[in-house]
């Protein structure tokens, strides 16, 4: 017997010797039915138990499906493929039904049966396989989802612990910061105290000196000019002085003029920063203003041989100024200007206007000042290095100027080269309303 006969005998269908010379045997065609009638049984037995597997592999998958919620798509395969096997086993189901209809086609029907059968069966274990597969992955991302969750609650606990400690940290220093800063406040108003006590004390002394100094300054003034009347009287009497006793009346005259010169300024000083000195500011007609400096300044610049060169300017222009102090202001610049020229020098006054200020500026062609000694000009009684020189002078002049400048609301300055000389400048507001002797001129008014 063949291969293929032990596969029909065990399938239960006929084999070749149910023909016998060329005809038919009745007798075998009836067992051959029955055996292919029992075939179709063992068929759908098969088929049956296919389905059950089948069934069995749909309740797998959708196992792996439900516990594998982030392998969808492989559980979705799965599911495709279980849903192949039923179809196989539908098709199944046809061929039995075919063999049951036609019994010529029952041996290549059960064959192709079989061979479904195998491969379905093949199928099956795949889809085991593969549900396995699934399930170790399930269980596996399972086991790394657990494994991520329990680094998520250290890290999260780690992080917690690290917040509180600075949390903790930051309310320490938050309570050291509030500490210091209640002593800082006590020190800051214990500073407060200690300097309103120093104002007050300074404020004290600062009218104790200008007492004194005004006390002193009348005290001293009595005998000054008592003194610098009787060396006049001298220089004008008669018998008229030797020429030995004339030059010590000079001596006395200049040092007397020079000590007055010093106490007035003194005087001053001490008025201004007692905050008694009182001005009137008003408007003022430069032209007037440096008409006067110049008549004043004009002798001393012949004496010392200084070309003095006052630049025109607009006669109408107005500052708004107290007259008295700027007068004395400029003519102190003018007389530094002339007194630290150099021999057959010049001085040259220039002004200036803007739309809201105008500019005095006196210029000379001295020695010039370093910037070392710029920054030190406007110090009390420094003269920079001039007190052991012939020129006279107090020190206390340009300070003295530079405080009126500022009292009348104005600014003053300098600019220097050495070897070039200097120019010291001021800066007053300006009014900007028509001075009344222009609008009679205007009108053709006379006086």
């Amino acid at each position: 017997m063949t291969d293929c006969d032990e596969s029909l005998s065990k399938l239960g269908l006929p084999d070749q010797h149910v023909i016998k010379d060329g005809v038919l045997d009745e007798e075998k065609i009836d067992s051959s039915q029955a055996n292919t009638k029992g075939a179709a049984t063992l068929a759908k037995q098969t088929a049956t138990r296919i389905k059950q597997t089948a069934t069995g592999i749909r309740q797998d998958a959708t196992k792996v499906r439900q516990d594998a919620t982030e392998i969808r798509q492989d559980a979705t395969g799965v599911s495709q493929n279980a849903l192949g096997v039923i179809q196989d086993t539908t098709g199944v189901r046809q061929d039995a039904t075919e063999v049951r209809q036609d019994e010529t086609g029952v041996r290549q029907d059960a064959t192709k049966v079989r061979q479904d059968a195998l491969g379905v069966i093949q199928d099956a274990m795949g889809v085991i396989q593969d549900a396995t597969g699934v399930r170790q992955e399930a269980t596996e991302v399972r086991q790394d989802a657990t494994r991520v969750s329990q680094d998520k609650n250290e890290a999260r606990h780690d992080a917690i612990e690290r917040h509180s400690m600075i949390l903790q940290q930051a309310n320490e220093r938050l309570v050291m910061a509030n500490m210091q800063g209640q002593i800082l406040a006590e020190q800051l108003l214990i500073t407060q105290t200690r300097l309103e006590n120093a104002k007050l004390v300074a404020e004290k002394a600062n009218r104790a000196k200008s007492e004194f100094l005004s006390n002193m300054s009348h005290e001293l003034r009595t005998p000054l000019n008592t003194i610098l009347g009787f060396s006049q009287l001298l220089e004008c009497g008669s018998p008229p002085p030797t020429a030995v006793q004339s030059s010590r009346l000079k001596q006395i005259s200049k040092a007397g003029w020079y000590l007055l010169e010093l106490i007035n300024e003194t005087l001053d000083m001490a008025t201004i920063e007692s905050g008694k000195l009182s001005l009137v500011l008003e408007s003022v007609l430069l032209t007037d203003v440096m008409l006067e400096c110049q008549t004043i300044v004009g002798l001393q610049a012949q004496q010392h041989g200084i070309q003095l060169d006052f630049i025109t300017f607009d006669e109408n222009w107005l500052v708004n100024t107290d007259r008295t102090r700027l007068k004395q202001v400029l003519i102190n610049l003018l007389n530094n200007a002339i007194k630290y020229n150099r021999a057959n020098g010049k001085v040259v006054v220039e002004c200036s206007a803007s739309i809201e200020h105008i500019r005095i500026g006196i210029k000379d062609n001295g020695e010039g000042l370093s910037a070392e000694k710029v920054a030190q000009l406007f110090q009390p009684f420094n003269r920079l290095g001039f007190e052991h020189s012939a020129t006279e002078g107090t020190g206390i002049g340009l300070v003295f100027s530079k405080k009126l400048i500022e009292l009348m609301n104005g600014t003053i300055g300098v600019e220097s080269t050495v070897g070039v000389g200097s120019e010291f400048w001021i800066e007053l507001i300006r009014d900007p309303s028509p001075h009344p002797l222009s609008l009679l001129t205007k009108n053709g008014a006379t006086l």
